[in-house]
């Protein structure tokens, strides 16, 4: 068990807990990182956002749902998002994605992953187009689009 010790607010070197945790017992307390420049993890933002998807050639006949999560932490974004294509419309070539939460910084520093689960069960690529938009095709380099295409990836990227 660990003992409750109250530390004084000089340097004592480091400390270790062999077992147990480390409990910080009053509130709006806890790890300081100012001598570090700023408190990093006070930049952890998690929430939705609404992934779009477009036809890199032709029109997207229509979409159904549509649903993202984010999490940030400093300047590491990484979304989750899930898009089905109810009908796939004259749509070809690739597939355009944007909506995401946070811009891109610089070019083609954004990559992603997925996979299209409702007809093929192939795997997704994707690289950033531009400062909001992300081009999505399969592995092999093909139109990752059908009607009733269920496309789920991962993207990560850096704000700076």
């Amino acid at each position: 068990m660990l003992k409750t010790v109250g530390f004084p607010s000089t340097r004592i070197g480091d400390q270790t807990i062999v077992d147990g945790d480390l409990i910080i017992g009053t509130a709006g307390k806890g790890i300081d990182f100012s001598a570090n420049g700023g408190d990093v993890l006070s930049q952890y933002d998690e929430g939705s956002w609404t992934p779009v998807i477009a036809a890199g050639v032709g029109a997207i006949g229509s979409t159904g749902s549509a649903t993202g999560k984010y999490i940030r932490v400093g300047n590491a974004v990484t979304l989750y998002f899930t898009i089905t294509i109810t009908n796939n419309g004259t749509s070809s070539a690739y597939l355009r994605l944007t909506g995401m939460p946070f811009s891109f910084v610089g070019n083609n520093l954004s990559f992603g992953f997925g996979a299209e689960t409702g007809v093929s069960s192939k795997a997704l690529t994707m690289y950033q187009n531009s400062a909001t938009e992300m081009i999505v095709l399969f592995a092999d380099g093909t139109y990752p689009g059908a009607t009733n295409a269920i496309i789920a990836g991962v993207i990560q990227y850096s704000l700076v």
